[in-house]
Formats: C-alpha cells, sequence, structure tokens
C-alpha cells in the first residue's frame, strides 16, 4: 500500500489507515530539512530493496565508535528518458500549476528554465489539435512568459495537488475520450506525482516530459521520476506503457 508523504508517495503497513492515498506532511513531526532528507532517501532505498545491511547478527556485529563515519548509499537509477508517438485525438497535455510567485527565480528557482519546453510541447499540441489542460490552484495567475491557452483549451481551477480530486478533470477527459495523458508542470512531487499517478491507476497511458517538470530541490525530482516508474510498474520505462507512466522529453514527444 502507498502513501502521500509531504509529497512523496511511499509505501506503507498493509493494515494502516487512510485507503489507498493520505497526506500527512513528514515536517510534522519536527524533523529539519537535512534530517527529512535522509528519511525519504532511507524510505525509498528501502522501497526497492537496496538498502544497506546491519549485518547478520548482534553477536557478530562489530563496535560502531562515535567518530565513525556513515556509509554511502548509492541511489537507484532512473532510466533514460524514450520517444513516444501519441494520438493526437485521444490525449490531453496537462500544464499544471505554473503560476506566480511560484514560478519564479526566487520562488522555485528550478521552475522558470522548463518553461520553454513547456511552450515547445504546448505548440506541438496546438498544431496537432491536441486538447491542452492548465490548471490553477485557488485561481491563481499564471506566469506572464507561458503560452496562453487557446479557445479550445481548458483552464481548471484546483483546490490542491492532485487534478482529479474536487473537479471535473475525469468527466471532461471522457467526454473527449481520452486515454493518454502527457503530464507536465510543478511542482514535481506534488501536482505531477499525484495526479500522474492517479492517472495511471484509473487506466490511463501516462507520459512525463521530464525537462518540464520541477520541484524545489533535484531530490524532489529525482523521486518522482523513480516513484511514478513504481507504481504502477513500469521499471525499465517501456514507451507507452499500458495503465502506467512512461518517462520521456518534450523533443521526444510527437502527437500523430
Amino acid at each position: 500500500m502507498l502513501r502521500f508523504m509531504g509529497g512523496i508517495m511511499l509505501p506503507v503497513a498493509a493494515g494502516s489507515s487512510s485507503g489507498r492515498f493520505g497526506i500527512m506532511p513528514l515536517m510534522q513531526f519536527g524533523l529539519p530539512s537535512a534530517r527529512l532528507a535522509s528519511v525519504l532517501v532511507a524510505l525509498t532505498l528501502a522501497a526497492c530493496g537496496s538498502a544497506p545491511s546491519n549485518g547478520s547478527s548482534s553477536a557478530s556485529s562489530p563496535s560502531v565508535s562515535a567518530s565513525a563515519q556513515p556509509q554511502a548509499t548509492t541511489l537507484p537509477a532512473v532510466p533514460a528518458p524514450v520517444a513516444v508517438s501519441v494520438d493526437s485525438a485521444a490525449t490531453a497535455v496537462l500544464v499544471m500549476d505554473l503560476l506566480l510567485p511560484r514560478c519564479t527565480p526566487t520562488g522555485r528557482a528550478a521552475c522558470p528554465p522548463t518553461i520553454p519546453a513547456v511552450n515547445a510541447l504546448i505548440k506541438k499540441a496546438h498544431d496537432a489539435r491536441t486538447l491542452v489542460v492548465y490548471t490553477r490552484v485557488n485561481n491563481g495567475t499564471f506566469v506572464s512568459d507561458l503560452l496562453t491557452p487557446q479557445a479550445s483549451d481548458i483552464t481548471l481551477d484546483t483546490l490542491g495537488p492532485d487534478k482529479f480530486i474536487g473537479t471535473n478533470l475525469a468527466d471532461q477527459l471522457k467526454q473527449k475520450k481520452i486515454s493518454t495523458l502527457v503530464a507536465s508542470g510543478t511542482a514535481s512531487n506534488g501536482a505531477v506525482l499525484t495526479t500522474g499517478a492517479e492517472a495511471a491507476f484509473q487506466g490511463y497511458t501516462v507520459v512525463v516530459p521530464e525537462d518540464t517538470i520541477s520541484g524545489d530541490t533535484p531530490f524532489n525530482t529525482f523521486l518522482t521520476e523513480y516513484q511514478l516508474l513504481q507504481f504502477p510498474a513500469n521499471p525499465d520505462n517501456k514507451p507507452l506503457a499500458d495503465k502506467a507512466v512512461t518517462l520521456s522529453r518534450s523533443d521526444l514527444i510527437s502527437f500523430k
């Protein structure tokens, strides 16, 4: 079972409460940022079976001095982005929460550099007459250098990171017979992670172009990409895996 904690999707015991998803910020436990990052790394490695061993038994384990250095840990690799060709009539591009003041150099600094790739993706979608869905939280203001929505696009006001919750997104996608979603925007470990995973669980084929997403730290985006390939499983990043997520890049996506 999985639980979203602090914007991160983590495994929890099968008997835990909260259903499939739950929101429980890790910071509520009073963990400082450095300690929080260590906890997230440890939990991620435990989820993928890469956690370091503590030894065979306490009796045979050597004593550890207070000055001993912590063991280095190798993070799991994320597969390279792959080329995909999507059906223009059955695809929707999600452009999520590229808003002021979040997507600015003084807000989320990694966000503004993604705008050119997002705009290139939007332009390709418009040229192919593919549906584009812009989302904004609390009726926010889009950044000025983002391509503005066209009359054929949808602008969706939302309350949180999962764009299926509290909106008619699912109904609109069903009406337009959409089966594939291309998810872009920010935050990587917020809207992209929750909406992308939920879409796959609902039966959509999901594509996430990695150059169009951003988080507060590179680790947040790395962990998002890794986890999106695990739940539902597509660990080898097979292109357009059914009811799963594929990692791609804006210049590797074509519309047919």
